[in-house]
């Protein structure tokens, strides 16, 4: 009966968001010829992409920035350049012809995240919770506004969900899977000292290994661009950390506080959380929302898109704390 209860709500779940695929990919996958104001940042990556494809390193147009304001530059590891360069190669030249199929890999990830929900939740609070956990995610506001702006979040974020599912079971193999999610882009960087903070409390023999599960991908896949022009690399990595702030205030920002402090609030936010996790004062899905919260609240560059790292993780932390209380 338990068996036949959760196939039916997986099944409802996959009906919905079959629902949703139809009528997102009806609204949103064909851009209009020549206006780009809807995925106006995917364009711009889309353009490093071809460059990479052509042979030219898409990352020294930041060469000549002055580290304040963002020319539209790719601020990311190279996980998603490779990967939309392969495309490139494999026939789709034309912005026109390689985003609507962009638009659905980014439909099936926005999908695929909802199943990962459903499970991790399932585990913890059962098949209901789980199926209004993937819910939650396939229809609130900010992964819809996610997949209409044509953004890469999809990806990253679903490597990092996938990373939670295998958290209490095998900390190295969700480290690689997180190791992927940085490699696409660095939104979750702050999630990784956890790991290394969970690896010495609980098997300090594996913190070698989770160390080195973290760096491998981010690092592998850089290589080439650190040997092809490293000043230009190294100006990337360092650019979200000096660039502008943006979005609403932080409170650095609002403090106006002077820059060798502004970065202060930060620290001693997500410094606390690390120790509090050290105290094992939160469970591993209430760290890492903490930690991702504390990126949204203090970094004073913000986009919406970016509370969609903290979407999944809502649910997940939600049902572990009705659970705990029973």
């Amino acid at each position: 009966m338990q068996k036949l209860h959760t196939r039916i709500l997986l099944s409802v779940t996959a009906l919905l968001a079959l629902l949703a695929l139809s009528l997102i990919w009806t609204r949103f996958s064909s851009p209009p010829k020549g206006s780009f104001s809807t995925h106006r940042d995917i364009y711009h990556i889309y353009e490093d992409a071809s460059l990479l494809a052509n042979g030219e390193n898409p990352y020294s147009r930041i060469a000549s920035g002055n580290m304040k304001d963002n020319e539209k530059y790719t601020f990311y590891l190279p996980g998603f350049l490779l990967f939309a360069a392969g495309s490139i190669h494999l026939g789709l030249e034309d912005y026109q012809q390689w985003m609507p199929y962009w638009l659905s890999v980014s439909l099936l990830f926005h999908i695929c995240i909802g199943v990962l929900l459903f499970l991790i939740i399932k585990e913890s609070s059962g098949a209901l919770a789980g199926t209004v956990g993937a819910l939650f995610w396939i229809f609130s506001r900010w992964p819809l506004a996610l997949l209409r702006s044509g953004q890469i979040d999809s990806i990253p974020i679903f490597f990092f969900v996938a990373a939670l599912l295998l958290i209490n079971r095998n900390l190295v193999l969700s480290a690689i899977l997180l190791s992927i999610s940085l490699a696409i882009k660095q939104m979750a960087a702050l999630v990784a000292p956890l790991y290394l903070i969970w690896a010495y409390k609980n098997a300090p023999k594996k913190v070698t290994p989770v160390m080195l599960a973290l760096v491998c991908i981010p690092f592998l896949l850089s290589v080439p661009f650190l040997i092809w022009d490293f000043e230009s690399f190294f100006k990337m990595v360092i650019f979200p950390l000096t660039r502008d702030p943006q979005g609403a205030r932080s409170v650095d920002v609002f403090l106006r506080l002077p820059e060798k402090l502004s970065k202060a609030p930060f620290l001693a936010a997500l410094l606390l959380t690390y120790w509090l996790t050290w105290k094992e004062k939160l469970s591993k899905p209430s760290a890492i929302f903490f930690t991702i919260m504390v990126t949204l609240s203090f970094n004073p560059v913000f986009f919406s898109r970016y509370f969609c790292w903290a979407v999944p993780l809502i649910p997940i932390v939600c049902f572990e704390k009705v659970k705990e209380k029973e």
